[in-house]
């Protein structure tokens, strides 16, 4: 009954007009909430998403497969974009190739690997975030320009287009 109230809750909240998304959501195997109740509430996120038209942002720890799964499962017609990613070049691909967006964080600026994985991700799959950080979104726009050789304006500007393609519809 709880669960059936928060997306209630949830549904009203998608009604505002400068709600762009639904999330932060999805699967989290290092939590403690049982992990077959996490799939079928992030079920009813997609859902939401794709009633309302509005993309859908995730969390996900350990729990990449599934995400994918689900997706190919459920086929969904909003953008998703994956909050937050620090993983490895292989998870990044086959995210892309199925249609995600990849957010990164204030991981970029430290994690050589991340930095690896992503010079190779297509500029128009990312997204750069502060998320939680204590830190300036510049630093990271920064670090992504010196990654992707690029200057920080034409990053910018491109990932204001792919803001445009997912939250404005």
């Amino acid at each position: 009954e709880k669960i059936e109230d928060e997306l209630i809750f949830i549904k009203k909240k998608l009604l505002h007009k400068n709600c762009y998304a639904v999330g932060e959501c999805g699967l989290d195997k290092l939590s403690k909430i049982n992990y077959q109740l996490q799939i079928a509430v992030f079920k009813e996120h997609i859902q939401l998403s794709e009633a309302f038209k509005k993309p859908l942002i995730i969390h996900c720890v350990k729990s990449f497969q599934e995400i994918i799964q689900i997706k190919k499962e459920l086929n969904p017609s909003q953008k998703w974009l994956i909050h937050g990613f620090h993983k490895n070049n292989q998870i990044a691909l086959e995210l892309i190739k199925n249609g995600c967006f990849l957010s990164f964080g204030k991981a970029l600026l430290y994690s050589d690997k991340l930095q690896k994985v992503f010079e190779n991700i297509p500029i128009d799959k990312i997204f750069l975030e502060t998320d939680d950080a204590e830190i300036d979104i510049i630093e990271i726009y920064q670090k992504a320009s010196s990654i992707k050789n690029s200057n920080i304006k034409k990053i910018q500007e491109k990932i204001h287009q792919n803001f445009n393609t997912i939250f404005i519809q």
